[in-house]
């Protein structure tokens, strides 16, 4: 659909004329092509999409939030996702999420390990990786993502001597994998 940009003075009061993506059209302003173009109505859309962290159409919870805070990351998960569509077809499957192995390694080996090397040009960057791995693990307290994180993404990290930098960055990232893993030791020696 278009973008919903209202166009120049053509409006009046009972019709609203609109930018689409395939020109200007004007439609009556209590239309419901008014209120799906209204670009209000788009951000607000948005911004639940955001606040709930998944999509409509859901790649996985860790996909999803990639795909909306780390942008630059959007062409690893299509990769991904076009992988996992040949393999529906190719073994007459059903349709899966992407799993966060794969993603979780896809981000490492493709965005955060580069950025190491021009920090701080990309800190940035960076600090919404983490925001993301943040997110999930204090929402969900799930040590299956917090093994994932660990070993695909923090234990590397940390054995490359990058440890402060995360801690600096996101330091309540540190503190809940610290927890979740004091947690997770708990668990196994009960």
């Amino acid at each position: 659909m278009g973008n919903g940009q209202r166009g120049s003075g053509a409006s009046d009061d009972k019709y609203h004329v609109l930018d689409a993506d395939w020109g200007k059209i004007r439609v009556p302003k209590d239309s419901l092509i008014a209120l799906a173009l209204n670009p209000e109505n788009e951000e607000r859309e948005r911004r639940l999409l955001i606040e709930r962290g998944t999509m409509n159409w859901s790649i996985s919870k860790l996909g999803d939030l990639l795909w909306m805070f780390v942008p630059e990351f959007r062409p690893m998960i299509a990769e991904l996702a076009r992988r996992e569509f040949y393999e529906a077809v190719q073994y007459n499957r059903f349709l899966t999420p992407i799993r966060e192995t794969p993603l979780a390694d896809a981000l490492y080996t493709e965005i955060i390990r580069p950025i190491m090397t021009v920090l701080p040009e990309k800190q940035e960057l960076l600090e919404r990786c983490l925001l993301v791995m943040h997110r999930i693990l204090a929402e969900t307290r799930d040590l299956y993502h917090l093994d994932v994180f660990c070993i695909e993404i923090l234990d590397p990290l940390f054995a490359a001597g990058h440890r402060a930098v995360i801690e600096a960055l996101n330091p309540d990232l540190v503190l809940l994998v610290e927890e979740l893993n004091a947690q997770q030791e708990v668990e196994r020696s009960s």
